[in-house]
């Protein structure tokens, strides 16, 4: 209902606001050692997902503004940030032992890393193209008699 659109709203005004520090704010050739290699940029996204402990409304957002790294990376902050961050690593301590969680969260960083690492990135070439195509391509309208 209404509650639920002004929370989301509230919560893309902040993940605006992140965005938009993180554009201004941070010197992108600092960054850009980080996105030149896939495996080091995927890491390094899913700690900045993992402190970040955003939403994953305004994750998305986020990713998207990352353009020096490649999609792998953005998938690994777009997969690890909602299942693992500083909140979540508070909250899971109140139900599990601190070793539990923490072999929870070395687990899901590794295998949601290598799972990422490996996808050729034709995948997301790919869907790029395919997006292109049905824009450009003949509609619907087309082909009627």
């Amino acid at each position: 209902g209404r509650c639920d659109q002004v929370m989301s709203e509230g919560v893309f005004v902040i993940g605006v606001g992140i965005t938009s520090v993180f554009n201004t704010g941070v010197n992108q050739a600092a960054i850009a050692p980080f996105a030149e290699d896939p495996f080091i940029a995927i890491i390094s996204l899913q700690v900045l997902a993992s402190l970040l402990a955003l939403c994953s409304t305004t994750d998305a957002f986020i990713a998207w503004t990352f353009t020096a790294f490649p999609s792998s990376a953005k998938l690994a902050f777009l997969v690890f940030g909602p299942m693992f961050d500083l909140k979540l690593f508070w909250l899971y301590g109140l139900i599990f032992k601190r070793r539990v969680v923490v072999a929870l969260g070395v687990s899901l960083f590794i295998v949601v890393a290598l799972l990422c690492w490996r996808i050729p990135p034709e995948v997301f070439d790919s869907n790029e193209k395919i997006g292109a195509a049905k824009i450009d391509g003949p509609s619907m309208v087309d082909a009627l008699p």
